[in-house]
């Protein structure tokens, strides 16, 4: 009757009554045969003592002395090889709490459907949904979802999916993201609403714009405001969001958690991020704003520090969520108006200034391992700052001639807005405060409005006519408004904010094989950077894609390919030669492809921070 009951990891237990005496006794099977566990050397079992056993052949009997009534515990530990016991007062054994079961399945790995299960979709009138081979897939080996979608299916008829588990949202990965495939026109809304089974009230949707991309592509749904307390184990897809009276056929897969897309939501998701340093105790005073497409923004009103600079670092009120600084910390030092490469744990950043002021600090983290900052002084704004009539927007036919698109001030005097352009037709707008009265800049020459991508335009005055952009293909551009020489008379940049669209592009030469080991890192902003370890020598190298088709940029024929370390290179050409570089001395040096005013991209190189 005195079982021994398994516990956890091999380990066997049972809890007896005794009373004072001596005891023989050994460890068995009911049929003393399959096991038979008793003394190997010594028979004496001493309490609180462990000892090991034997459990071939008829080891002889075990022995020990009860000094006092008591419950005793029994334990027997199977997992070291040979057999151990070890006996003590059942009270003196620690308690061990058992093991928490495991958490349900999270939506964390990609739903696909190449497993074979059944998957419960639940249709709704109107709405087929079966998992099928993907047309796309040369080997027929990918299996999808295929939801089709009748003409006689409601507005808001989708399909929905029951999970095992939960989606497993958190503070970084904010978004619901699907690869979908479909004939559909470009601009068709897609749906997606979460909620827990039990709770409709639970209820969160977004929705996302396909863009009739020639193949998979992939949307994001920005879910940034759930409920942590809440369990979402639903999801649903509204394919032709809002359509009725029409057939349609979607094909998704890859249902996961995701940060948001790069460049559309807040990099380090609901996480807040200050600067913090010794001018307001390194506290949380000072938060940084996320604006749009990876940048967070504050301004700080500061004075001369007593010691000669400020010292600060950009982080989260925990210290651990973010935390930057300086990568090397023999070079530490901001410099008002440059660019500042900031590294996750680094040292503390110093920043000096002459005068006391309203200072703007600019984080662009489209790179989380790499962001950058700018410091610039507001009181060197010139348009001015902190009054409504300070603050220029982009306005035109892409925004309805409002406000909607501002120009951040970045020091030197510049200017920069993101600007979504998807008519390439007619498209007029200014420069100009919210009342038109303040800044009204336009054309000086109605004859010669016309703003070309890549072209620096110097035609614009106070109270001109509207300008015209000529661009070929819809998309986000990065205007840049250079008042640093005159607020009458600023020069105009128009690029595209990503020069290489999603096409990811590489510094390709004599340093890396000519392959693709090293990445330029899209920065935000139309910047691109690769960081490399060059030793002492002469190179030859090119920026591409991997398939040396969709951008292959080198040296135009006839001019100069020589590309000096330090000095800007503006002769970048599609389909152009190698380029050329002699590198003086071994170190990290820093490729940066610069899109801001020229296409392609000016390319400078220099020693890494």
């Amino acid at each position: 009757g005195n079982e021994l009951a398994f516990q956890t990891a091999a380990t066997y237990r049972a809890d007896l009554m005794l009373e004072p005496g001596e005891y023989q006794f050994k460890i068995a099977s009911e049929d003393w045969a399959t096991v038979n566990i008793g003394a190997a050397d010594d028979p004496v079992v001493v309490i609180g003592e462990p000892l090991t056993l034997a459990d071939a052949g008829s080891p002889a009997n075990l022995q020990t002395t009860i000094a006092e009534a008591d419950s005793y515990a029994f334990t027997l530990d199977l997992g070291r090889g040979e057999p151990v016991l070890l006996l003590r007062k059942s009270a003196d054994v620690p308690v061990v709490e058992p093991p928490a079961p495991p958490p349900p399945p999270l939506l964390v790995e990609p739903l696909g459907f190449d497993d074979g299960a059944e998957h419960g979709f639940e249709d709704d009138a109107g709405v087929s949904t079966m998992v099928v081979a993907d047309p796309l897939d040369a080997d027929g080996a990918n299996m999808v979802a295929e939801t089709t979608r009748g003409a006689d299916a409601a507005a808001n008829a989708g399909t929905t999916y029951a999970l095992d588990g939960y989606i497993a949202f958190s503070d970084t990965e904010t978004h619901l993201a699907v690869d979908v495939d479909s004939a559909a026109a470009d601009g068709t809304m897609v749906a997606a609403t979460v909620w827990n089974a039990g709770d409709p009230a639970t209820a969160l949707t977004a929705s996302a714009q396909f863009t009739a991309a020639d193949g998979w592509e992939t949307l994001y749904f920005d879910f940034s405001l759930f409920n942590p307390e809440v369990v979402y184990n639903r999801f649903k897809f509204v394919f032709d969001q809002g359509a009725s009276g029409q057939s349609s056929v979607w094909r998704w897969d890859n249902v996961r958690v995701s940060a948001p897309p790069a460049g559309s939501g807040p990099p380090y998701g609901n996480t807040t991020v200050f600067v913090r340093g010794g001018f307001n105790g390194w506290g949380t005073d000072n938060a940084m704003v996320f604006e749009d497409h990876g940048v967070y923004e504050a301004n700080i009103v500061l004075e001369p520090a007593a010691e000669g600079a400020h010292q600060f670092k950009v982080a989260s009120e925990d210290w651990a969520a973010v935390n930057l600084g300086a990568g090397n910390p023999d070079n530490v030092a901001v410099v008002v108006d440059a660019i500042r490469d900031l590294a996750p744990g680094g040292d503390n950043l110093t920043l000096a200034i002459e005068r006391a002021g309203t200072f703007h600090f600019h984080l662009d983290a489209n790179d989380t391992a790499a962001p950058t900052l700018i410091v610039s002084d507001l009181s060197a704004a010139p348009f001015g700052h902190g009054t409504p009539q300070s603050h220029i927007h982009v306005r035109g036919t892409f925004n309805g001639w409002s406000t909607d698109n501002p120009l951040h001030y970045l020091g030197g005097g510049k200017y920069e807005a993101i600007v979504s352009i998807e008519e390439t037709v007619d498209v007029l707008f200014k420069v100009a405060t919210e009342d038109w009265n303040t800044v009204n800049l336009g054309a000086a020459d109605a004859g010669a409005a016309a703003v070309t991508p890549g072209m620096p335009f110097t035609g614009m005055a106070a109270g001109g006519d509207n300008l015209a952009l000529n661009v070929e293909q819809a998309g986000e551009y990065l205007f840049t408004v250079d008042a640093s020489a005159s607020t009458d008379a600023p020069t105009l940049h128009v690029t595209p904010f990503r020069p290489f669209g999603g096409t990811p592009v590489f510094l390709r030469g004599g340093m890396n094989g000519w392959g693709t080991d090293d990445a330029l890192v899209f920065k935000g902003a139309a910047h691109h950077t690769a960081i490399v370890e060059l030793v002492a020598g002469s190179y030859e190298f090119k920026v591409a894609s991997e398939d040396w088709a969709t951008v292959n940029l080198g040296a135009a024929e006839g001019e100069s390919n020589v590309v000096s370390v330090g000095a800007a290179f503006s002769g970048l050409t599609a389909g152009g030669g190698n380029l050329a570089i002699e590198i003086a001395e071994d170190g990290t040096y820093r490729f940066d492809l610069d899109g801001r005013q020229t296409i392609p991209p000016t390319l400078t190189v220099r020693l890494a921070d």
